[in-house]
């Protein structure tokens, strides 16, 4: 909705009998003071003075019963007339009563809040009274009556609490809204820019074109010297004019970039700067973890993990790469130590839910059956769901395997059979490079909990195509839940398990619990 549309439909609303003012509060225990002006079965639609129009589920509204839907039966709509007359002065006008008529309905609130206050403490003084004055068979009932009086004050004294910062709420998200509408010019201003310049270099390129053409036939003509240098001069001034374009480019983007973040800070968020405010990853959402147990004294033992995650998505793409160390030791010596890195590059196409991705992982593990192992996948995907909440995809290709230093028993029993052999023991088996090649079909599944806490899992087999009957099996899950006292700041819990029939060893079960740093 732009801002015309916003300021019609609130206009609308005004003068609407229809537009019911309420506090909705929500499961995570936020609440707004909005206009509701339509629902449905499933949803609410509501106009907030800095949100707009929103529409969310009623099952994310903890007041449902509450809120007064009875007279939200049609929709409200502005008519072809009000689209003419609804100017940018009015939106102003329409804006500032909308925002008005919010604090005033706040301040009626804590008029009401406190009265409810007053009324009940009278109740109490006259439940006290009958106390004093109660017979003896009618004491527990007038004692009752105090400790109901009692918890009546207190609820009311709450309430009234509630409604006085309600009303330095709705001034605060006014300021806000104010600051924002401020900081939104200045987008506009730098994506008008921004579009300026990008046309800027594509007319210099066509100038670099029309002076290579001209220089071309110049050349073919056998033009005089000097007609052949002016159209050489022409085609430098035009080169030069596409690296001044491109400066410029560069310096719209940047005026973007800035424009935006102070939208953030008007908003009152925190502007991304990268990890560890180095500007690194700056576009990207991105996540170090580490964590690491251990014990000294009857036994000695340590485990260490530690990983780095990012994310790009945009309408056209999406790069997801992920790596993790995990090493552990028993009595300083070593048991497990492995490096894991994985990059997927999915594109997406328009007007569909079919996708294209390849992705590629490397992982070193110094007590599997190989050294290092390479794989690649290339194949389509499918995202069957993706909202706020959920986001499920589907994804099969072919994979080719790249095992480097794969060992083999050299080892046999009496009857010839061949047996494990001993890996300290380099007598007992060989080594060499082999090469494989997969099948590649899974799924994976992201639900967003709450606003702090996110549960993702994936599931993955690889039957193999080189070896009948051989396959292995990847289950990833991770639970991250947000710190309150520290932005930025998680804990996850993750558990990785492979099963692998090719491996002497052929389930790997691993879990973990470390801190997330956001960024």
């Amino acid at each position: 909705m732009n801002k015309k549309q916003l300021a019609l439909t609130l206009g609308a609303l005004l003068v609407s009998p229809l537009a019911q003012a309420e506090t909705v509060k929500f499961l995570n225990g936020d609440s707004l003071d909005v206009l509701l002006i339509k629902h449905t079965s499933s949803t609410i639609t509501f106009a907030h003075t800095s949100l707009g129009e929103v529409t969310v589920k009623k099952s994310k509204i903890s007041n449902l019963q509450d809120l007064n839907l009875e007279a939200l039966n049609k929709e409200i709509k502005p008519t072809k007339q009000e689209t003419v007359v609804v100017e940018a002065p009015q939106q102003e006008a329409v804006e500032g009563t909308l925002v008005a008529k919010a604090i005033k309905a706040a301040e009626e609130k804590s008029v009401t809040a406190r009265k409810n206050v007053d009324v009940a403490k009278d109740e109490l003084l006259v439940a006290e009274e009958n106390l004093k004055v109660a017979e003896i068979e009618d004491v527990d009932i007038a004692e009752k009556a105090v400790t109901d009086s009692e918890a009546k004050v207190k609820a009311t004294e709450k309430a009234l609490v509630i409604a006085v910062d309600d009303i330095s709420v709705v001034k605060k998200n006014a300021e806000i809204a104010k600051k924002v509408k401020i900081a939104n010019v200045d987008v506009v201003a730098a994506d008008a820019g921004f579009k300026a310049a990008n046309e800027r270099h594509d007319q210099a390129l066509a100038n670099v074109r029309n002076a290579k053409k001209q220089l071309r036939y110049a050349k073919e003509a056998d033009a005089a010297d000097g007609v052949i240098d002016a159209a050489s001069r022409k085609l430098d001034i035009a080169e030069e004019g596409v690296s001044i374009a491109e400066e410029e480019i560069e310096v719209a983007t940047e005026k973007v970039s800035l424009a935006q973040e102070k939208v953030l800070l008007a908003k009152g968020e925190k502007v991304p700067n990268g990890f560890l405010g180095t500007g690194w990853f700056k576009a990207w959402d991105s996540n170090f973890d580490v964590g690491i147990t251990g014990a000294s004294g009857a036994t000695n033992n340590a485990k260490f993990r530690m990983g780095f995650g990012t994310l790009f998505e945009d309408d056209n793409h999406r790069w997801d790469f992920k790596t993790y160390f995990f090493y552990s030791s028993e009595d300083n010596t070593p048991n497990e130590q492995r490096l894991n890195a994985t990059l997927v590059k999915d594109w997406f196409f328009k007007d569909t839910p079919w996708f294209a991705f390849v992705s590629a992982t490397y992982d070193m593990d110094e007590f599997k059956d190989w050294d290092q192992r390479l794989q690649i996948a290339v194949g389509p995907g499918y995202q069957f769901v993706k909202n706020d909440e959920w986001e499920f995809s589907g994804r099969m290709a072919g994979t080719g395997i790249f095992a480097f230093g794969a060992r083999e028993s050299t080892r046999k029993d009496s009857d010839g059979k061949v047996i494990d052999y001993d890996r300290e023991d380099e007598s007992t088996f060989s080594q060499s490079n082999q090469v494989n090649f997969e099948l590649m079909l899974g799924a994976d599944l992201s639900w967003q909990i709450s606003p702090k806490q996110k549960f993702t899992i994936s599931n993955y087999i690889y039957p193999s195509m080189t070896e009948p009957g051989e396959f292995r099996n990847v289950t990833k899950t991770n639970w991250v839940h947000d710190i309150d006292f520290f932005e930025g700041l998680a804990i996850k819990f993750g558990i990785i398990n492979e099963y692998d029939t090719t491996q002497k060893e052929k389930n790997d079960l691993r879990y973990s619990m470390s801190a997330v740093f956001n960024f």
